[in-house]
């Protein structure tokens, strides 16, 4: 089985889990891969810079990459999704920053790990860093 290690430490943005997956994983394509959240999604699903099936993705430090990625950076990202969104979308972003000003909503950790949960062929595996690791 293929396994494909990420270290949390180095992840403090989306900008590099998307630079951390395609190294990586490096799969057909890889330089095709979209870097962002659909992207993402579709290299999950077998689209460009997919992960050889069956596969073990290894998040070593995983406790840095849940904090790297809260609800500051969080917000940052939708921020800067904002600035590049139709007007249609600029409301939803602005009611997900209003979710997260009163701590509910999606995180941006839950953007990088939520996708893997269950995909068809991927064990997730989490290192947290600490003696509670966690296995999925």
């Amino acid at each position: 089985m293929r396994e494909y290690i990420f270290d949390g430490r180095t992840i403090h943005t989306l900008d590099d889990w998307w630079d951390a997956w395609q190294s990586v994983v490096r799969g057909p394509e890889w330089e095709q891969f979209g870097r962002n959240r659909d992207a993402y999604r579709d290299s999950i699903n077998g689209g460009p810079c997919a992960p050889e099936l069956p596969c073990r993705i290894v998040i070593d430090n995983s406790a840095s990459l849940v904090k790297n990625l809260s609800i500051d950076q969080t917000r940052n990202e939708l921020m800067k999704s904002k600035e590049h969104a139709h007007s249609s979308w600029q409301r939803i972003i602005d009611e997900q920053l209003r979710h997260l000003e009163f701590g509910r909503g999606e995180l941006a950790h839950n953007w990088v790990i939520d996708p893997l949960i269950g995909a068809p062929g991927i064990q997730l595996v989490f290192n947290s860093g600490n003696d509670d690791d966690i296995s999925r």
